[in-house]
């Protein structure tokens, strides 16, 4: 088997499939994952072989300056703010629940299960893909679905596959051990979310359109960082510490195409060029990483079948 791409979702692949080559075109020092990585459950972690802490996750919705209850205002703002549409949005479920926290270094951990079988800085092209169809090898792709069009040569008409960058901030909080997060549906403000995962405040950032000048909402790191502080009630904001730079993604958010059409590719790339495709972004949709467990044994068994199984709905759902 051959895995296209050494993010989490690639590299969990990897460490389940113990005989499978990645191929990531990126140097090692350059890859790392900065969001917080919550999970529903321990599957993950039991398959893993990599110990998770059960917390409690509370949250909240800050908005212009003060905390707001869900609401259809809310939800809509924060969906038109984060995907540019008006969609169903996370912010509705603010009812404290039961996470799995993986460690904050899991994609380094992950890097380092797999060993040598990651190939840094190994960029796939049309003829490598074609040679490897030759040869009968799996590929499970996890590289973004329009860069794999774009490499296979394959005309994709009438669908845009819009996205937006994000750039995640990190700092450390003393005497801190909470599992929180805050929503921020306000326009003007560029920070959509903020997390405390223990100790460690991940302040996630979207360009929204709209200047933080002039319209009574911070222009500056520091002036963001105490609204945000603010949010979580924390006082003391000098005590908050950055602890690397900013961390840009450029697939930071993205904007869901229609359903059928999606599925139409993803067909057309299993059936056509033997390639399945794993993780949120080779599919294009919203998913967690839990859901990336479950894909993972849906194309186990579609291997087993010889191909694309209509019935296996775990990937295409």
């Amino acid at each position: 088997m051959i895995i296209l791409g050494a993010g989490l979702s690639g590299l969990i692949c990897g460490a389940i499939n113990a005989q499978a080559q990645i191929y990531e075109r990126n140097p090692r020092s350059v890859v790392g994952h900065r969001a917080v990585l919550r999970f529903r459950d321990d599957r993950v972690s039991k398959a893993l072989g990599i110990p998770f802490r059960r917390v409690t996750v509370r949250k909240s919705i800050w908005f212009n300056r003060k905390e707001v209850p869900a609401s259809l205002r809310m939800a809509n703002l924060y969906s038109q703010k984060v995907r540019g549409i008006v969609g169903e949005s996370s912010i509705w479920n603010l009812e404290s629940a039961h996470r799995w926290v993986a460690p904050d270094g899991l994609q380094a951990e992950l890097a380092d299960i797999c060993g040598a079988r990651v190939q840094w800085e190994r960029a796939v092209n049309y003829q490598m893909l074609r040679q490897i169809r030759i040869d009968g090898l799996k590929v499970v792709s996890t590289i973004p679905l329009p860069f794999l069009i774009d490499t296979l040569g394959v005309s994709i008409k009438d669908i845009k596959f819009e996205r937006e960058p994000i750039v995640v901030s990190r700092y450390s909080i003393p005497n801190c051990d909470v599992y929180q997060t805050v929503y921020f549906p306000t326009m003007e403000f560029g920070v959509y979310r903020a997390s405390i995962t223990g100790s460690l405040l991940t302040i996630e950032h979207v360009d929204t359109g709209f200047s933080d000048l002039g319209k009574g909402m911070p222009d500056s790191e520091s002036a963001v960082l105490s609204e945000v502080c603010a949010a979580f009630g924390l006082q003391n904001v000098l005590h908050v510490k950055r602890i690397e730079a900013d961390h840009a993604q450029a697939f930071g958010k993205i904007t869901p195409i229609a359903d059928q059409p999606r599925k139409n590719i993803l067909h057309m790339l299993t059936q056509q060029f033997g390639i399945y495709s794993l993780g949120r972004f080779a599919t294009w949709r919203n998913i967690l990483l839990d859901d990336v467990l479950d894909d993972i044994t849906a194309i186990r068994r579609m291997m087993l079948l010889g191909g694309y199984d209509a019935k296996l709905e775990s990937l295409n759902s």
